[in-house]
């Protein structure tokens, strides 16, 4: 129990979690996901650091297709869905990873959570892998500010 302790004081962050719903459009039938606050967890994430020729926490794949992405490791006592979203990370001085271009919170989507157990086989946390979301147009609607309830 007393580990329990010691690690909720690693969580000097903060995330806000989005869960995806299915809307579909009647005149069209075309299905979205839209995007509901679930809650705020405490959390603390750090970029992964590549090879020397990208830059820290972001990666290059020539194939077929080109491909650059941002890969951020989470750690939280909560284990986080595939199917969520993990929006404005932030600590006490604010949002960590934003947009270069707009300024608004990165939006990443959750590659699985793995448990992280004790030597007597106890979950303590989970680490999740996010990789940021190939479309960022849905921040509007997973704005900080939708999750104001969920406190800063």
């Amino acid at each position: 129990m007393i580990y329990h302790c010691m690690l909720e004081g690693r969580y000097s962050m903060k995330a806000d979690i989005y869960s995806p719903t299915k809307v579909q459009n009647p005149k069209t039938g075309e299905i979205k996901n839209s995007w509901t606050y679930v809650s705020t967890i405490p959390c603390y994430a750090w970029g992964i650091t590549g090879s020397g020729k990208d830059r820290p926490g972001t990666f290059e794949q020539f194939d077929n297709e080109y491909m650059m992405f941002d890969v951020v490791r989470m750690i939280s006592r909560d284990a986080i869905h595939k199917d969520h979203r993990v929006v404005n990370i932030r600590n006490l001085d604010g949002t960590i990873w934003t947009e270069d271009y707009t300024g608004l919170s990165t939006v990443f989507d959750t590659r699985g959570s793995v448990p992280v157990v004790d030597s007597m086989g106890t979950v303590m946390e989970h680490t999740t892998m996010l990789t940021r979301a190939e479309v960022q147009t849905a921040n509007t609607e997973l704005s900080p500010a939708s999750a104001a309830q969920g406190g800063a």
